[in-house]
Order: C-alpha cells, then sequence, then structure tokens
C-alpha cells in the first residue's frame, strides 16, 4: 500500500509540471560579468549578452545563454552569465518530454548545488561515475563551476583521491590568483556530494588528502519559488 500511494502521488507531481531537473555541465562555461549601464536606447539584456558575446567563447547558434543580476550600483552590474550547448540542453528535454515530463525548470547540477549547500562561502565536490563538479561558493554565488570528465574505473582508490584532490586544489589556485585580497581559507567547509561521494574506501583518502573540513550536506527545507 505504501508504494502503491508514492506511485499514485508521483504521477500526481509530474502532472502538475513542477519537475525541477538539472543537466550537467560539460562543455558550458559561466562568468561573472561586469556590465556598464547600458546607453540610451539599449536595453540591459542587450548590453548583458553584448558583454557575454566580447568576453567568452559562445557561439549564437551552438549555445543558450542565460544571465542574472546579483549586484548593481551607480555604474553598472553584475550579472552572473551561463552558456550552455544547445545539444546538451535539448538531448535533455526531448528525453524528459519522451517520458511524459514538461520540466518548470532546468538549470546546471553545479548551480543547484551551490544553491543546496547554503553557506555564504564554500566548497563543493559532487563526484559521480563519469564526471565530477567543482564548485566555489563565495558570498553564497557560485563564482567558480567547474565540471570535467573521467574514468575511475581505471584507477587505484588512492589515484582517484589524488585525481580529485588536484583538480580542487588548481580550481580554488586559480581563485586565489584572480582575488589575492579574500582568497579561501584552509577552514572553508567542503561538501562531498554524488554517488560515489558515499565510497568508503575513497572518503577517507580524500578528506586525509585535501585537509578541507568536511561537512554534512544540510539543504533548506524550503525551495526557492
Amino acid at each position: 500500500m505504501h508504494i502503491e500511494s508514492t506511485i499514485r502521488s508521483l504521477r500526481v507531481m509530474l502532472r502538475a509540471n513542477t519537475i525541477i531537473a538539472s543537466i550537467h555541465g560539460l562543455y558550458s562555461i559561466s562568468r561573472i560579468l561586469r556590465v556598464p549601464n547600458p546607453p540610451a536606447g539599449l536595453l540591459l539584456s542587450q548590453a548583458v549578452v553584448q558583454a557575454a558575446r566580447e568576453t567568452l567563447p559562445l557561439s549564437a547558434d551552438k549555445v543558450y545563454l542565460s544571465w542574472q543580476i546579483i549586484h548593481a550600483d551607480g555604474e553598472g552590474q553584475e550579472a552572473l552569465v551561463v552558456g550552455v550547448p544547445r545539444e546538451v540542453l535539448d538531448s535533455e528535454v526531448r528525453a524528459l518530454r519522451a517520458v511524459g515530463i514538461s520540466p518548470h525548470i532546468l538549470e546546471l547540477k553545479a548551480m543547484a548545488l551551490a544553491r543546496v549547500v547554503n553557506q555564504k562561502q564554500a566548497l563543493v565536490l559532487n563526484i559521480e561515475p563519469a564526471s565530477f563538479d567543482i564548485v566555489v561558493v563565495v558570498n553564497g554565488m557560485p563564482e567558480i563551476m567547474r565540471t570535467a570528465p573521467w574514468q575511475p574505473e581505471e584507477l587505484t582508490v588512492e589515484d582517484k583521491a589524488e585525481h580529485l584532490a588536484v583538480t580542487l586544489e588548481l580550481t580554488v589556485g586559480f581563485y586565489n590568483s584572480h582575488y589575492p585580497d579574500t582568497p579561501l581559507k584552509s577552514a572553508t567547509p567542503l561538501f562531498l556530494t554524488g554517488q560515489m561521494s558515499g565510497d568508503l574506501a575513497l572518503l577517507p583518502k580524500l578528506q586525509t588528502r585535501l585537509g578541507y573540513p568536511v561537512e554534512p550536506l544540510s539543504p533548506p527545507l524550503e525551495c526557492p519559488a
């Protein structure tokens, strides 16, 4: 009875079209861009797109561009800009619609993780069998989102831990080199997520190698609208 009730509830939820789905970040790109106030006759949206085209290696016919203003002052705005390959997003939508799902929201997995950790400053390492995500959260925003493919089945446990640790350290080093006045501290909490985050052989070696305090994931009880 419990299983049947759960299935009925799931069907109701699917029919309600309230599904929020995530897509992997492979081949996607994100930046926080400074956008000056647009001149007369130019819309803010046009100014953001223009700044993105000038800064990011984007091709309009191959990439969907999304953006959100995260800060504004008298001289301009800061916009979080994300470019997602059309093929990746279109494939996800086709797969969902094939099983009768019309997603209410589609977002990068790394952005969803940044929101779920619910921290002003944090590191997120999401470990999956075919790829892993690294997210640097600063002031509650995903300052850096990186997704990389890998083949962990070809590596020893020690090599897996070393590969993940080195990539995380390089990502943190990249951030610190661009923000030397506010570098990430060694006490920055690290959240391990993903299918492989529960690997009992990998986890202790990874914790020892990284040195950041690992904290359990405690997402907020309410999801944003």
